[in-house]
């Protein structure tokens, strides 16, 4: 196998048929397979598996976060190029063939963009800006110097996955510790905006603040717990606000410089993305305040037993009980 295409779900069964139709229309002449790695309700799982039939289907026992799915789906997969695809997401046509160039240019570890979704929606725009353009198709490729790689979109060699120890088994943030982890190796990335895809966005406004508070919390858990350099707000928590002016900056001149989203869905999404990004300030504050006190909730990057599971499809034939085990 060229690639390896891994998908870790999560009652996935609402967008995974539109993802790997996606996966169904790629222009990529090379071999590549797909494996599925389900923690949650897998019910639907056989169904689509008779629809995509060389389709590697993991079910786990038990709930995996997305760094232990992903590092899981690794080990079944063939070949020696793993790209990290999530659920939500549809790649478009030339998408593996713009990673694969990526490859062939001498880079290990190859990041694609992420492009909106869910345009008919005001919130889904709203959460596409504040979260995801700044990994538009629309912005110039090169070097990746000191920012996190949206691991939804993200293809590494597997000798740099296991030099780098995966990923690691936290509830939140895994890819922004990934990336790190990979800056500090010295390994070099590549942004390769041609290798795109459409994400889902929430389209509720409850759903994206609480999203964003999320979002802003785990970040700085994650730079606490871990040691991260990052802002002043760690020591003096009420300082996180001044960064939503700054972030509100950047998205516009963003915006305006490389047309993610039309300049007028622009101005209509300003007032609700201003909201998410003081929702992400106060994500932020809360976590600055606790100063760790909670902590990232973490487990064994690769668990090494499930109470059961369940492997289905795949060209291979399936898999049995010696060779899972062997794997992990």
């Amino acid at each position: 196998m060229d690639y390896s295409v891994i998908i870790p779900g999560y009652n996935a069964e609402k967008t995974l048929r539109w993802c790997m139709e996606g996966l169904a229309r790629q222009e990529f002449s090379g071999e590549w397979e797909t494996v599925v790695v389900e923690s949650g309700d897998a019910g639907y799982v056989p169904e689509l598996s008779a629809d995509f039939p060389r389709v590697t289907f993991v079910v786990a026992g038990e709930r995996l976060f997305s760094g232990q799915a992903r590092n899981v789906g690794a080990r079944f997969a063939s070949g020696e190029r793993l790209v990290f695809l999530d659920a939500d997401c549809r790649p478009t046509p030339g998408w593996l063939s713009s990673l694969d160039e990526g490859f062939r240019r001498g880079y290990e570890v190859v990041s694609g963009s992420i492009d909106n979704g869910t345009p008919g929606s005001m919130v889904g725009t709203c959460e596409y800006l504040v979260s995801h353009s700044a990994y538009s198709s629309t912005m110039p490729g090169g070097a990746v110097e000191d920012s996190t790689a949206a691991s939804g979109n993200l293809s590494v060699s597997r000798r740099v996955l296991d030099s780098n120890g995966g990923f690691a088994g936290t509830a939140r943030a895994n890819d922004f510790l990934f990336s790190r982890g990979l800056h500090a190796s010295g390994v070099g990335m590549l942004f390769q905006p041609g290798a795109a895809v459409l994400h889902l966005n929430c389209v509720e406004v409850g759903e994206f603040v609480r999203g964003q508070v999320n979002r802003g919390y785990w970040n700085a858990m994650a730079r606490i717990e871990f040691g991260l350099q990052g802002s002043v707000a760690r020591k003096a928590p009420p300082l996180a606000f001044m960064v939503v002016p700054l972030r509100l900056y950047r998205m516009v001149a963003r915006c305006l410089r490389y047309r993610p989203v039309p300049p007028s869905r622009l101005a209509a999404a300003l007032p609700l993305s201003a909201i998410g990004v003081c929702a992400w300030a106060w994500g932020y504050f809360k976590a600055a305040r606790e100063r760790g006190e909670t902590g990232l909730e973490e487990r064994e990057p690769l668990p090494g037993g499930w109470s059961e599971y369940k492997v289905v499809g795949g060209a291979s034939g399936g898999h049995d009980q010696g060779r899972m085990d062997s794997r992990l």
